[in-house]
């Protein structure tokens, strides 16, 4: 199909530069795929990390759910007004939502070596980290077959909707982490 449109204007390229063109348009898809595969480990490491349990700190309780909100924020800014607006009674559900279900012991702490530790529940986290990967693979698919743009908007406002709910729900994760840490330790 390239030759037929190089050939047919009547300056044709040696084989040598089609060759090199394709070998280009190759590359050049194959690193979407490889900024896909990075992302997709980046956020695999942090899913292991957040599985583990982790040392107390108050800093640390509100940090990743920050970062969370500022990623679907970031990874919503190609949906309509109606549609951005829409995330935040989601979201506000999914708090009120992990307000009722996390507060029934889901949270564990523990001490070691008399330090207090906790470990979120494995079901939330693992949640939004594959939403996030679903939602990085539209965004990179989207700008393989269509030039930037999810081809698809129904399904990236899904997606955004449920990493909405599920960021919801580790905000109020990481508010009853800070009060029952409370209870256990004065800091």
């Amino acid at each position: 199909m390239c030759k037929e449109l190089i050939l047919g204007t009547g300056n044709e390229l040696p084989y040598y530069l089609i060759i090199l063109q394709e070998i280009h348009i190759f590359i050049m898809e194959s690193y979407y795929y490889t900024d896909l595969g990075v992302f997709a480990i980046i956020i695999a490491i942090i899913l292991l990390r957040r599985l583990r349990p982790r040392k107390f700190k108050k800093t640390r309780v509100f940090t990743l759910p920050a970062i969370y909100l500022v990623l679907l924020l970031f990874s919503s800014l190609g949906l309509s007004s109606l549609m951005l607006i829409s995330l935040i009674p989601a979201g506000y559900l999914g708090y009120l939502f992990g307000m009722r279900t996390l507060e029934n012991n889901e949270i564990r702490f523990f001490y070691r070596d008399g330090k207090l530790y906790y470990q979120w529940p494995t079901s939330v986290t693992l949640m939004w980290s594959m939403l996030f990967i679903a939602r990085i693979s539209l965004y990179f698919l989207g700008l393989n077959f269509n030039q930037g743009y999810v081809t698809n908007l129904l399904i990236d406002y899904v997606i955004n909707l449920l990493l909405s709910v599920n960021t919801g729900l580790l905000i109020a994760a990481s508010r009853i982490t800070l009060q029952k840490a409370k209870k256990l330790e004065t800091f």
